[in-house]
Order: C-alpha cells, then sequence, then structure tokens
C-alpha cells in the first residue's frame, strides 16, 4: 500500500469509526431517555393504584364484597405493574449495557489507529507503513 493509500485508509477508518461512536452515543442517550419517560409514567400508574389501595383501607376485611372485589382487582394491577417495571428495568440496562460495550469496543480501535497514524506520520526516515 502506498503512503497515500495507508492515510487515506486510516482516515477513512477513523472517521467511521467517529460515526459508530458517534450514533451508539447518541443511542445510548436515546434509550436513557426512553427510559426515563417511560419509567415516570408507570409510576404515575402505580401510585395512582396505591392512592386506590389506601382509600380501602378503612374497610375492614368481609365488610362488604364489593371492596374486596376492588381491593383484589387493585392489588392484582399492583403486582402486574411491579413485575412490569422490573422486567423492563431489566431489559433497558441489558440493552444500555449491550451499546456501551459496542461503544467501549469502537473506542478502544479508534485509539488504536490514532496512535497508529501518529506514529506512522511521525515514523522514522523512509518508513512506509504497513505494505
Amino acid at each position: 500500500m502506498t503512503e497515500n493509500g495507508w492515510n487515506f485508509w486510516l482516515e477513512d477508518k477513523l472517521a467511521l469509526l467517529n460515526e459508530f461512536i458517534e450514533q451508539l452515543t447518541n443511542d445510548i442517550r436515546s434509550r436513557r431517555n426512553l427510559n426515563k419517560m417511560f419509567l415516570k409514567e408507570l409510576n404515575k400508574e402505580i401510585r395512582t393504584i396505591q392512592d386506590g389501595i389506601e382509600e380501602l383501607k378503612h374497610w375492614t376485611l368481609g365488610n362488604s364484597q364489593v371492596i374486596e372485589t376492588r381491593r383484589l382487582a387493585l392489588e392484582t394491577e399492583l403486582l402486574r405493574l411491579s413485575e412490569l417495571k422490573r422486567t423492563w428495568l431489566a431489559g433497558a440496562w441489558k440493552d444500555i449495557q449491550f451499546l456501551k460495550r459496542q461503544l467501549r469496543h469502537f473506542q478502544s480501535e479508534q485509539r488504536s489507529l490514532t496512535r497508529l497514524q501518529r506514529a506512522y506520520s511521525n515514523g522514522s526516515p523512509g518508513n512506509n507503513g504497513p505494505n
């Protein structure tokens, strides 16, 4: 590979890596924002259910079948939403960790190529780079 060809290859590869890094950084930020919005809405639903359960606490158990049915429905919904929240958090964490792992890989490759580019540009006389 000629000296110019080697420089162009390095520059193209670094430009591509920079694009990947920027896209992954944006994806991570986007996922975090999506998680915040989803969890905000989910927590609002959970608080509404908890408020409904709290309103029924002054009714003693067995006092009214209608109240007991309502209490059971609210508690069941609270359990379902809590499970959904746990599942969402675990999935979101795995998704973001996967993106971070990819980001670290590309950043490492970028650093290696940057060092190679610096070494090549400051190389010894007559050094034409790898063949």
